[in-house]
Formats: structure tokens, sequence, C-alpha cells
């Protein structure tokens, strides 16, 4: 079993001018709306809104692409963890209660994935397994997507969408909210080093230090050669 991990979110406790949580964004391809005849989602949105435009994107694109996708794989940040908190769960509950993924309210939210994919309204598990959710966007092959904002740039600098897509938040549940993302660095509670880690974090949660968690490179992750 891998060395638990002590984790140090540098950012938040160090420098809380640098801690930011950004609202996770549904991605849509305008292009593809209009084709369809669909008019853009707007930000007040709720989820039965998204489940109507996806059935309206079916008929209209003809097959030619999926109306939504999102990266349902074990992570989940931004994607059904999301919607579990949006539906009033806890991923993390308070006071040391277990988690509550598995009562009524999570496994509607499963249900309501598993209708859609049945329903051809997004791709299937399988399929979404064997190619990332931002490349099936990103190729035109889907209307919608869940997305971080670190996919931000790469769906900038793409020539293939940038030119005719749209950020909206998140349809609504029954709460509008999000999972929110953070950056941290990592030390093993049985290193062998844990004075040099020590001191590696303390420069890089610094003033002093030439990048922090999210801006730009950080040097110890740099390609060594």
């Amino acid at each position: 079993m891998p060395a638990p991990l002590r984790l140090i979110n540098t950012t938040a406790n160090r420098w809380p001018s640098r801690a930011t949580s950004i609202p996770l964004p549904c991605g849509t391809t305008k292009k593809l709306f209009d084709q369809a005849g669909v008019s853009y989602p707007t930000s007040d949105w709720t989820w039965d809104d998204m489940k109507k435009k996806a059935a309206e994107l079916q008929t209209g694109l003809k097959g030619s692409a999926f109306p939504l996708v999102m990266d349902l794989s074990i992570d989940g940040q931004d994607s059904y963890m999301n919607l579990l908190f949006q539906k009033g769960n806890h991923i993390v509950p308070k006071d040391g209660q277990p988690t509550d993924i598995a009562n009524d309210n999570a496994i509607w939210v499963y249900q309501q994935l598993q209708g859609m994919m049945k329903d051809g309204l997004m791709p299937t598990a399988q399929q979404m397994s064997e190619v990332k959710t931002e490349n099936i966007f990103q190729s035109n092959r889907a209307a919608m997507v869940y997305a971080g904002s670190w996919l931000a740039a790469p769906f900038a600098n793409n020539p293939l969408i940038n030119e005719h897509i749209g950020v909206v938040m998140m349809p609504k549940i029954e709460r509008q909210s999000g999972v929110a993302h953070s950056l941290a660095y990592a030390m093993s509670a049985k290193s062998d080093h844990k004075q040099e880690a020590w001191k590696y974090i303390e420069f890089m949660s610094s003033e002093a230090s030439p990048s922090h968690p999210g801006e730009g490179s950080d040097p110890g992750q740099q390609d060594r050669g």
C-alpha cells in the first residue's frame, strides 16, 4: 500500500489572496446549437431545461453529434460530484459522518445519467472512457460539455471550435453550487527526507517563489531530461 500523503494547500494557507475558486462552467458549441435550431442556454437554466435542450439537439443534429458529454471517470470533479452536491449530498460530510453518496438523492443523480445514456443524449460510459470527453467536444462531436476551468486554454486555442464556443453556468438541480478545485503540494508521511521536503514547500509558498500552484510552471515538475 502506498505511503499516506500529508497534503498542504500552500496557496490557501500562506497567501489567502491567491486562493480562488472558479465556478465550474458548461461549455457549448454554438455552431451545433445553430445547426439544430436550438436556442442557447442561459445562466438561470435548470437540470430539466438542460435535458429538454439535449432532446431538441438530438432531434436537430440527427446523430451527427452528441447533445452532451461529461467525464464519468473515478475523478468526477468536473462532472458527477457537482451533480451530487447540487442535489444536496456532501462528498465530505462534517463532524466525521460517513459520506452520503449512496442515499436516495445520490441514486437519483446516477439514474438521471443512466437514463440520458440510454436515451442517446450522452455517449455510454464505455465510450467516454475510451475517448476523453474534451476531445469529443473539441472535434465538434458534442454540443455541450461539463468542463473544468483548466480546459479553457485548450478550448480557446483550438481553431476547430474557438470561433463558436460559449460558456454558461452549470444547470441548477436543487441548488446552484459546485465542487471547488485547488492545487497543493504533498509530502509522504513516511518520507525519509521530511526536512528537505518542508524546505521546498516553505519556499514554494513564499513570495520569493518563481511560481505558485496554478500560476505557470512548477520547477519541481519540469522535465529533468
